[in-house]
């Protein structure tokens, strides 16, 4: 049995005991863990092992869970600390391994009573918490190249316990279908807040990408935790992140096993209430929501801080200071947005265009100091601007601006090229892809596509048994150098395999295809490579026994 102290919990795993599923926090984060528990209602032990300091876990009972370890190896004891616990496992390091243990309660003896939370408000939290995270990359730069995104009609956005910006996006998608990159450029929300709600609601399956999808995870808690017990969950597809280890394993055969009697069965979950984020009591009260005042008063306020905010620098405009936390940061944001947003200025039209400049000062301020990068840059230039009296370091919003400028008209050029090489006319879409790549030569997409285009402009060459063709042998290289860059770009796999084959590498176009696949199960045109291989090689094989059979018949005949 584990071994408990008075203020942390020593997670040992019984001898004996393996794990019905293991990986490391690199090959799937902890956050599309937790959608998989969710999505499959799994009751069980999660265990976690960092490769330095103490061995950690979290017992989920059906899908959710209601007990879990900070990183440091104390127990939460009640709700807060239980959803902060969860969001502070998902910063263990990528080399941590996991292992679940189906139907096993670990923090049996503890005697603590599980803790009822809202699982969806929890990754939406660790979501917002690892927005910056490869995975979320990942996922995002998948998500910007749908022409459009809109909430799916089943959606249950007031489940994620969302912030007033948070829920403002998720209404427009509601409304209207927009692309990632239209959201984050005419929301006048900063991007990091975007990015955390798309990564939440795409993970979930919260999104419609105008595909035919499964109902979205999580909608169905309650009468799902009552019938746990009864039989499984007929849901048996994957999400975006999911090992594919985990279901040859049958993990999801846990959800027809009754919790263990040390856990009671209760109703885990109820619905969760719409309210505000309790601000932080670090930050600073005039960024707190008030009582109700007086419009001449609140028109005093802020023209007064109107005044200021010119001259001020981002921690001034936050109001908060140089070493303050992510979470502060970010609280003082939400605080000066509910008093300087446009459309919070209804009463006062004439104070919204110095508003909308101050909204504008207050979002680069949090773009800025939000990236641990960018925050330490902007401190560099505020000391060595300290060193110059009169000095301060120049603004970055017309730098945030010319980029934002930049990637927009980068992405409208890599669309007409898509347009032109659909129609054939591969001169212009080339044309149009180069200006892509120009604009913006960091995203991976436009060089691909670029790449692909050229590849098109060239005759598929004739091979000679035995011997590979060259003639591709230089776009395979820009591939590979994309690929070095982003391992897991599906669309470069996709492209390099198609090359590798008509250069006659079947065997390592055959890896390629497999890998997009894995990453990607819905990829059609890698699925049919996979396929067509496998046959392939299986009519070889068959044939070599035929032979092989009639060998041997013959000797056993003489």
């Amino acid at each position: 049995m584990p071994a408990f102290t008075a203020a942390r919990t020593v997670l040992d795993v019984p001898k004996g005991q393996t794990p019905a599923a293991e990986g490391t926090l690199g090959q799937t984060p902890l956050v599309h863990l937790y959608v998989y528990l969710l999505d499959k209602s799994l009751t069980g032990t999660m265990v976690l092992t960092p490769p330095a300091g103490l061995t950690v876990g979290l017992f989920v009972q059906d899908g959710g869970p209601t007990r879990a370890q900070l990183r440091d190896g104390v127990l939460a004891e009640d709700r807060a600390t239980l959803e902060r616990a969860l969001v502070d496992l998902c910063l263990l390091p990528v080399d941590t391994r996991y292992g679940f243990y189906p139907r096993e309660d670990f923090f049996a003896a503890t005697g603590s009573t599980p803790i009822r939370i809202e699982p969806l408000a929890t990754i939406m939290a660790a979501a917002r918490a690892c927005g910056a995270s490869t995975f979320a990359s990942s996922t995002l730069r998948k998500v910007a190249k749908a022409p459009a995104i809109k909430l799916a009609s089943n959606a249950a956005p007031e489940r994620f316990r969302l912030s007033p910006e948070e829920r403002a996006l998720v209404e427009r998608l509601r409304k209207q279908a927009l692309s990632l990159t239209d959201l984050i450029t005419t929301s006048g929300v900063p991007e990091q807040i975007v990015r955390g709600v798309i990564y939440a609601l795409t993970i979930t399956r919260h999104l419609d990408f105008g595909i035919p999808a499964r109902p979205p995870v999580g909608i169905d808690v309650l009468p799902r935790a009552a019938a746990s017990s009864a039989g499984s969950s007929s849901n048996t597809g994957g999400i975006t992140g999911v090992p594919a280890s985990w279901t040859p394993m049958r993990v999801g055969a846990a959800a027809t096993v009754a919790a263990d009697a040390a856990v009671p069965r209760m109703r885990l979950y109820s619905e969760p209430e719409m309210v505000e984020a309790p601000p932080s009591s670090k930050v600073p009260a005039s960024h707190r929501a008030a009582e109700p005042v007086s419009s001449d008063k609140r028109r005093a306020d802020l023209e007064a801080k109107l005044a200021k905010s010119t001259s001020e620098n981002h921690f001034e405009v936050l109001g908060i200071h140089e070493n303050a936390a992510v979470l502060e940061i970010r609280d003082a944001y939400f605080g000066m947005a509910r008093m300087f947003h446009p459309d919070k200025l209804a009463d006062m039209p004439d104070l919204k265009p110095r508003a909308q400049a101050a909204f504008a000062r207050i979002t680069a301020a949090y773009n800025e100091l939000s990236d641990d990068k960018r925050r330490a840059a902007y401190l560099a230039k505020l000391k060595a601007a300290a060193e110059k009296p009169g000095a301060l370091p120049e603004p970055s919003n017309a730098e945030e601006q010319a980029a934002v400028s930049r990637a927009v008209n980068a992405a409208f050029e890599a669309q007409k090229a898509e347009v032109y090489l659909k129609k054939n006319e591969l001169t212009t879409a080339e044309a149009h892809a180069l200006l892509a790549v120009k604009a913006d030569p960091d995203q991976p997409a436009y060089a691909a596509l670029l790449v692909w285009i050229q590849a098109q402009m060239r005759p598929v060459p004739t091979l000679e048994e035995g011997k590979p063709s060259h003639v591709y042998d230089d776009l395979i290289t820009s591939l590979d150098q994309i690929l070095k860059k982003e391992p897991d770009f599906e669309r470069a796999l996709y492209y390099r395999g198609i090359l590798l084959q008509r250069s006659g590498q079947a065997d390592r176009a055959f890896k390629d295809f497999s890998r997009a696949l894995e990453l990607n199960p819905r990829n059609i045109e890698a699925a049919r490579e996979v396929r067509l291989y496998n046959l392939r090689h299986k009519t070889e094989d068959n044939t070599q026994a035929n032979r092989g059979g009639g060998l041997l018949g013959k000797l056993f005949k003489r």
